[in-house]
């Protein structure tokens, strides 16, 4: 906690970021409920004294199921933490386990009821699919359990298999099966389907939310918006600027203790590159952007290759264009990432 308040000071004079406005606080990564609530509150009334904040600030915790309980929900409601982000993953005991969470599913139902009696009026539950060996039926009944818990936000992911984990490794030994390409696309438009259908609106590729609860944060990721990550591997994006800590937490520690800064690596974006990925991560967003006024902000001319590519992802269904508004369609929505990529490749 010493560490995350010497990295913000740093940041705060070397960004010059003192009193600037500030719409939100998110605190992710691991389990940052398992922090006492007197170090949450000190933290965020830190935050509060150094920034402007609006009477409305989105102050997001995420958490997992076990960890909340009736005076841990009441306790992060007077740290002043309004938003609760809850790693549900599945409503399948079997499937959690084999995730090696540490929770049940009747343990989320409780973590909701619990929460929402304290006062939370704003809770998200997080949800993954493409589970080794997970069919259609099991992931509509994770998805069915979930909307009867009457979340206001609802994120998905699908298992992503990394070098080096034993869920790679078992999927090269044959140990077990992963639905494959066109089984996962099956899974992501079911749900994406059922959300709708049950009045949710998607605003990203991944995230779905009840009108009037999008959630602040994602959307400053997803619209080339500013942010300071403080702590172990946390990214910013600053001034033109994409730097990112150290990745291990005692490491990261030392360096800050030691040098007052635990920065690994930055990268300086050129106007260019900064159009590119404003126009790359602004394709995961349901509601697409304008845009020239991306290209009018960087003050920057595209070559004709992007414009012909566009039109060919137009073509292909993946890309609509209304006036100057830019979108992915819903089939380019499931290859938001491929999309991304094509366009920072150009």
């Amino acid at each position: 906690m010493e560490a995350l308040k010497r990295d913000l000071s740093y940041h705060l004079e070397r960004q010059n970021l003192k009193g600037r406005k500030l719409q939100s606080i998110y605190l992710g990564g691991g389990t940052p409920s398992l922090i006492p609530e007197k170090q949450l509150l000190e933290l965020v009334d830190l935050c509060r004294s150094v920034f402007e904040v609006p009477d409305d600030l989105e102050v997001t915790i995420e958490a997992t199921p076990e960890s909340i309980h009736p005076q841990k929900a009441r306790a992060l409601l007077q740290a002043g933490i309004n938003r609760l982000s809850l790693g549900a993953q599945s409503f399948s005991d079997h499937e959690l386990k084999l995730l090696g969470r540490n929770h049940t599913a009747e343990q989320t139902r409780r973590a909701v009821f619990t929460a929402r009696e304290a006062g939370f009026t704003n809770i998200n539950l997080d949800l993954i699919y493409a589970l080794p060996g997970q069919s259609l039926d099991q992931w509509r009944f994770t998805l069915e359990e979930a909307l009867a818990l009457e979340p206001q936000h609802i994120s998905f992911y699908g298992l992503t298999l990394e070098e080096g984990t034993p869920f790679y490794e078992f999927k090269e030994s044959g140990r077990l099966s992963f639905p494959d390409e066109e089984d996962q696309s099956v899974l992501y438009a079911t749900a994406q389907k059922l959300l709708m259908e049950r009045e949710f609106e998607q605003y990203e590729v991944s995230n779905f939310s009840r009108p009037g609860y999008h959630c602040r944060h994602n959307l400053i990721y997803w619209s080339d918006g500013e942010y300071l990550g403080l702590g172990a591997s946390a990214h910013s994006h600053l001034n033109g600027t994409r730097f990112a800590n150290c990745f291990d937490p005692q490491e990261y520690i030392h360096c800050i203790l030691t040098e007052g800064c635990a920065v690994a690596e930055t990268e300086h974006l050129t106007p260019d590159k900064k159009a590119r990925e404003a126009i790359a991560f602004g394709l995961r967003r349901e509601a697409g952007f304008n845009l020239q006024e991306i290209l009018n902000r960087y003050r920057v001319q595209l070559p004709q290759t992007f414009y012909k590519t566009l039109e060919v992802l137009q073509s292909q269904g993946l890309l609509a264009f209304s006036a100057d508004t830019l979108k992915p369609t819903p089939k380019g929505l499931l290859v938001a990432d491929q999309l991304a990529a094509t366009i920072l490749s150009i």
